[in-house]
């Protein structure tokens, strides 16, 4: 009960409050809708046009690990998801993407054929942002988005 009141507490600052509503009503509305859409197309819903991609500075990268942390509170503690990276990283993609910010998505699946297991992640340049470990020593990525220049996307009839 100690570390929820914390976590409550942190709320007094606008900016966390309007972070955590704005995940709070993320979380639902992800949810339907990756229940009603392709992944593709929820993911080019997810990430609003921008004149130009700004790169991540030391408070956008704070202010993701905040972001992280609330989605992990809703996700586990409220919704109680045993595997919350597909929600978390559309979220979190969403967001930082909304702000201009160039991250990027990747869906993977677990080297080991024998088990056919998937992980979501966050990149930034390249390497993974957010994550304890590097994913892609388990996970294959099989899907990125957005898609790099020059590297041909599934045509529509196939997502």
């Amino acid at each position: 009960m100690k570390i929820h009141l914390r976590k409550i507490l942190e709320l007094y600052d606008l900016r966390k409050l309007a972070l955590f509503v704005r995940i709070l009503i993320d979380i639902p509305v992800v949810q339907f809708l990756l229940i009603w859409m392709k992944v593709s197309r929820l993911l080019e819903w997810l990430d609003p046009p921008a004149r130009r991609r700004i790169p991540f500075k030391k408070r956008d990268i704070e202010r993701a690990q905040l972001g992280w942390k609330y989605v992990n509170f809703f996700l586990i503690h409220c919704f109680k998801v045993k595997n919350p990276c597909l929600l978390r990283s559309l979220i979190l993609f969403h967001l930082l993407r909304k702000q201009g910010l160039d991250a990027k998505i990747h869906f993977g699946i677990k080297d080991d054929v024998a088990l056919s297991e998937g992980h979501s992640w966050l990149s930034l340049d390249g390497n993974p942002l957010l994550e304890r470990t590097d994913p892609r020593s388990v996970y294959t990525d099989v899907y990125s988005y957005p898609h790099e220049a020059g590297i041909l996307r599934p045509s529509r009839s196939n997502n």
